[in-house]
């Protein structure tokens, strides 16, 4: 039986699941990044939270930071910031252009 993390990365295309990047795991701690790989989906915190077995406002506490460190306030541009890292884009800048996105600006 699958990890609740492996079966979400597994409903993910490949090239999304395989890049979770030292760049991203050097900045979010371990919990983190598994929260992170649950925002690439559509699931809800709650939802996230039946998954790892963590009560709705430590997923939300996660959430949280995760949006701090990356300089984000939504969930996809959370995403993109990481994936901006991951290709080594990096920075504030690219945290600041995946909000810019996001609110369509």
């Amino acid at each position: 039986m699958r990890s609740p993390v492996a079966a979400a990365l597994w409903a993910l295309p490949a090239s999304t699941s395989s890049r979770l990047s030292v760049q991203v795991a050097g900045v979010l701690t371990e919990r983190e990044n598994e929260i992170l790989t649950f925002l690439r989906t559509t699931m809800t915190a709650d939802e996230i939270a039946a998954h790892p077995g963590i009560a709705y406002p430590t997923v939300k506490t996660h959430i949280r930071s995760i949006y701090r460190k990356l300089g984000v306030t939504k969930r996809h541009a959370a995403v993109q910031a990481a994936d901006n890292l991951d290709r080594g884009i990096g920075g504030d800048s690219a945290a600041e252009a995946a909000n810019r996105q996001v609110q369509g600006l």
